[in-house]
C-alpha cells in the first residue's frame, strides 16, 4: 500500500490479543447410518476439536466405514474391536426402538404440573 493512500489515525484503534485456546478433545458433531439393505450399511461420523465448552466447525475428521457388516467380519480387526463395534450397534438400535416406543406411546410427567383450585 503505497504512503498516498494511507491516513494517519489521531485515535488509533487497539485490539487486545485473543487468549490461546487448546482443544484437547473430539466432539461427535455428525453421526449418519445409511442402511442401503438389510445386509449393507454405511456410518458417517463427523469429528471436530472441542475443548470441554466450545467446539469448532473446523478441521472435520471424516470417518467412513462403507460397509458396517463386512467391518464386523474383517479379521484384521482384533476380537475386541469387533466385539464393541457389535456392542455399539446394539446399543445404538435399543436406542432407536426406544425413541418410536417413546413417540409412539409418550409418557407425560405430572410431577410438576400444580393442579388449580378455586375457593
Amino acid at each position: 500500500m503505497s504512503d498516498f493512500t494511507q491516513i494517519i489515525s489521531d485515535n488509533p484503534i487497539i485490539i487486545p490479543p485473543v487468549q490461546e485456546k487448546v482443544y484437547d478433545k473430539k466432539w461427535l458433531s455428525h453421526f449418519r447410518i445409511n442402511s442401503q439393505s438389510p445386509d449393507k450399511a454405511t456410518i458417517v461420523a463427523h469429528l471436530v476439536p472441542y475443548n470441554g465448552s466450545d467446539a469448532l466447525k473446523e478441521p472435520v475428521t471424516q470417518i467412513v466405514i462403507d460397509n458396517v457388516f463386512s467391518a464386523i467380519q474383517d479379521n484384521n480387526r482384533s476380537v475386541e474391536q469387533r466385539t464393541l463395534f457389535i456392542q455399539a450397534m446394539e446399543i445404538i438400535l435399543q436406542a432407536v426402538k426406544s425413541e418410536i416406543d417413546y413417540i409412539n406411546n409418550p409418557v407425560i410427567d405430572d410431577t410438576n404440573i400444580s393442579s388449580s383450585t378455586s375457593e
